[in-house]
């Protein structure tokens, strides 16, 4: 198992179809970042009919890479994506997250330096830049990534910068990073899942 500190590079890994305007802003906002040592894949899982290889190749960053699949759901593309990655650490994404801070990729990595037990870390879910999702901010810890009797999960934190490292039985993947090597133990994704 690699040391903490030699955590170093992200995988940022896009499924995706049919929402190039959402997927520009994504990669827009992944850029953005302070922390700049990662690679997006998009994986264009269709592949779609709409611009969306144009918009991939219109940022012209070689850290930017686009492949296309012909099977159908994200899981299949998060697979794909993350069997391309050669990052230490795979970040799943939609493709219509934003990141907000710009500091986001920095915190992931400094997460895992904190503590080599650390396998999956997931992100405060948001409608929107300015507020969290109501039915999370009524709950606090440790009720935090516990799913329901009823099935319902909440993902998000009381506070945007939440209860620092709280151990959690579900991570979504809309943003989730994970370990490569830890990814590759549990054999990815389920993919009847």
């Amino acid at each position: 198992m690699k040391e903490n500190s030699e955590l170093e590079m992200i995988s940022i890994i896009i499924p995706t179809y049919n929402r190039e305007k959402e997927l520009k802003k994504t990669i827009e906002s992944a850029l953005g970042q302070s922390f700049d040592n990662f690679e997006i894949i998009v994986v264009d899982n269709g592949p779609s009919t709409d611009n969306t290889r144009d918009i991939v190749a219109s940022f012209n960053d070689s850290r930017v890479k686009y492949t296309a699949t012909e099977l159908k759901g994200c899981i299949f593309a998060r697979n794909i994506g993350a069997e391309a990655a050669k990052g230490e650490i795979l970040l799943t994404i939609d493709d219509d997250i934003e990141f907000i801070k710009g500091n986001e990729l920095a915190i992931l990595v400094e997460t895992y330096k904190k503590d080599d037990k650390i396998a999956v870390v997931g992100g405060i879910e948001l409608r929107s830049r300015d507020e969290i999702v109501k039915k999370s901010v009524d709950i606090l810890p440790p009720n935090i990534g516990i799913i329901s009797e009823k099935g319902e999960f909440n993902t998000s934190f009381k506070l945007l910068e939440g209860h620092g490292i709280t151990e959690v039985d579900h991570v979504r993947s809309a943003f989730m990073g994970i370990k490569k090597e830890v990814f590759e133990q549990v054999g990815g994704f389920e993919e009847i899942y």
